[in-house]
């Protein structure tokens, strides 16, 4: 098998095992958690980009059973009630 296991910070792993033709695919997420995670990979892929620039992050929505944009509210998530 070719699965590779590593323990540590997403930010500092994938620019060691990424190149600059790299594409990252992962899901776009909403809390502040994981955003702030997500922004730290993103710099941590900018820094470590070699001459073949950085590795892609490619993001797809998966988080609900619907996609944000087709649940009929004007700002996404800012907009659903409580109780939807």
């Amino acid at each position: 098998s070719d699965l590779l296991v590593k323990v540590g910070k997403p930010d500092k792993i994938f620019p060691e095992l990424l190149s600059g033709d790299s594409i990252l695919l992962t899901q776009q997420e909403v809390t502040s958690a994981e955003l702030t995670i997500d922004s730290w990979v993103r710099l941590g892929l900018e820094k470590g980009g070699t001459s073949k620039g950085s590795p892609q992050l490619t993001y797809c929505w998966g988080s609900t059973l619907f996609h944000k944009d087709d649940i009929g509210f004007k700002d996404g998530f800012d907009d659903v009630p409580e109780f939807f």
